[in-house]
């Protein structure tokens, strides 16, 4: 029988930060920084603080809730 290898899903706890939105992207979206990574976050405007849950983390650039 054959056997086939199947990638442990990575674990990643979700972190709650506050962040200050620094720009816009240009669908609407707050740009901010955490730790070097940008974050996309919707629903706020710039210099606004938000409090986020980073749920994804895409191509070395998490997605917060």
């Amino acid at each position: 029988m054959a056997q086939f290898y199947s990638a442990k899903r990575r674990v990643t706890t979700r972190q709650i930060i506050t962040v200050t939105v620094n720009d816009l992207d240009p669908f609407g979206q707050g740009v901010a920084r955490h730790q070097g990574k940008a974050l996309f976050v919707s629903g706020v405007l710039p210099h606004e603080q938000a409090e986020v849950v980073l749920v994804e983390d895409k191509n070395s650039t998490p997605a917060p809730r």
